[in-house]
């Protein structure tokens, strides 16, 4: 009788140690999975903010003045962006590049920025991503 009970003891405990194996890489792996995962909504992000970077620089560059390309980026933000589940709390915003132009006229450089909270499923790839391009004022309102 004690026999039997050593061998059912042994049986036992003999499959403990692949069960924590299995369950140890199936984390492991699940986490990479989420890693990838978080990388590519990531890269897809980066691709949908430059896309439209590039559609809003050049609906700016010909418009008229300062305030109205201000006014067209952000409609323009909100028609392209908002529909993206990834992105929190847009924000665009046209600077000059140099710092000696302050006037809205043909030729001048400026910089639009696009500012956007990332959420991803991991906490590596979240955070505020941002997203530049340079471009050429096209049309300074004035007729010749």
């Amino acid at each position: 009788m004690k026999n039997l009970f050593n061998r059912i003891n042994k049986n036992k405990n003999k499959g403990t140690g692949t069960f924590i194996g299995y369950v140890i890489s199936i984390t492991v792996l699940i986490g990479i999975l989420i890693i990838v995962l978080s990388i590519t909504i990531l890269n897809m992000t980066y691709r949908r903010m430059d896309f439209a970077l590039q559609t809003i620089g050049r609906d700016v560059v010909v418009c008229e003045s300062y305030a109205e390309a201000e006014r067209l980026m952000n409609e323009e933000i909100n028609e392209k962006l908002k529909t993206n589940s990834v992105l929190k709390s847009i924000k665009g915003e046209i600077t000059y590049l140099s710092p000696a132009e302050t006037e809205w006229k043909k030729g001048v450089l400026i910089m639009i920025t696009l500012t956007a909270d990332v959420k991803t499923y991991s906490p590596f790839t979240s955070g505020t991503k941002k997203s530049y391009i340079t471009v050429m004022i096209e049309n300074s309102g004035l007729t010749k």
